[in-house]
């Protein structure tokens, strides 16, 4: 199965919309990765990295009390963002109601990540919010894929053209 997206969040904030966002995107027949659902055999943290890596497009859902443990080094949800980063993933954060970032301060790995644009969840505006994250994912595989060229030449010059022929016609009425 081929993933195009990776729904990262705080297990006790964000299950719920975390379940809900990848029930819709597999609806539009968009392929997400949720860990509770997809995960195979293996060692849980490596798999989670692995797939991360492999995924184009990395969903943080910034739930109540979500970045609150990510000053512990070893925090699942810390690494997730820091292999986020480090393979150059397409990160769409999503900020769903009563979110507030740490009072701590987040690490500075990953505290550039609330500089980010997100969308925001509203349960009564949902299809919205898919819309958007759809049509975020499309413009950045299209952004990916534009071949980097020199600035386009104008099609037309701005000068003034020469007028080399005037036809008069008889108003006939």
């Amino acid at each position: 199965l081929c993933y195009e997206v990776f729904i990262s969040y705080r297990r006790d904030t964000g299950s719920d919309v975390a379940g809900r966002i990848q029930e819709a995107l597999i609806n539009r027949d968009r392929q997400a990765f949720l860990d509770t659902t997809d995960l195979s055999q293996g060692y849980f943290n490596q798999i989670l990295l692995e797939r991360i890596a492999a995924i184009p497009h990395f969903v943080i859902l910034l739930s109540h009390g979500a970045l609150d443990r990510c000053h512990e080094e070893k925090d699942v949800l810390r690494e997730e963002i820091v292999q986020a980063r480090r393979t150059c993933r397409n990160i769409i954060p999503v900020r769903v109601p009563g979110f507030q970032p740490p009072d701590a301060g987040l690490p500075s790995e990953i505290a550039d990540i609330l500089q980010l644009q997100a969308l925001e969840y509203n349960h009564i505006y949902f299809d919205d919010l898919i819309d958007k994250l759809i049509a975020w994912m499309d413009q950045s595989v299209r952004s990916a894929a534009a071949p980097v060229t020199a600035v386009e030449k104008p099609r037309r010059s701005n000068r003034a053209r020469t007028i080399r022929s005037l036809a008069v016609l008889p108003f006939v009425k």
